[in-house]
């Protein structure tokens, strides 16, 4: 759910339309209306979610299981599982964790936005080999 997934119980106040009336009496037995259409605040949310999961995995290796309650949560919120995955390994590439998501990149890769990913991945290179050549130049300095 998306209080297990929230770091702060007010992140989630914009991602639904009557967050306000949840919690009053008689709501409990009240079905909620779902939306086929997310909002930038629940995308904006499930990103922040798969920054935190990126940022605090740890171990040789990140499977598909990592992501099954963003998943679903997304799936709820009609957040499409491509834009999920692919922001995943993005956060995941942007952190420096290549090798814990090199499995879940080969199982995975009919599941990925490649527009977003080639966008996002080429803007990651392009700041490691800056940085890669700017440690060689400092490093030419002081020979």
């Amino acid at each position: 759910s998306a209080s297990e997934l929230a770091d702060d119980l007010s992140e989630l106040e914009y991602c639904f339309p009557s967050f306000d009336e949840v919690f009053l009496q008689g709501t409990v037995f009240q079905e909620m209306p779902t939306s086929s259409l997310f909002s930038d605040d629940q995308v904006n949310f499930v990103n922040r979610a798969l920054t935190r999961k990126a940022v605090t995995a740890t171990g040789p290796v990140v499977d598909h299981f990592e992501l099954y309650e963003i998943e679903n949560l997304g799936k709820t919120w009609g957040v499409d599982r491509k834009h999920i995955r692919t922001n995943f390994l993005i956060a995941m590439y942007e952190n420096g964790k290549d090798a814990m998501v090199d499995e879940l990149m080969n199982t995975s890769a009919h599941l990925l936005d490649s527009a977003l990913f080639t966008r996002s991945g080429l803007e990651i290179a392009c700041t490691r080999l800056y940085s890669i050549i700017m440690y060689l130049r400092g490093s030419r300095q002081y020979r």
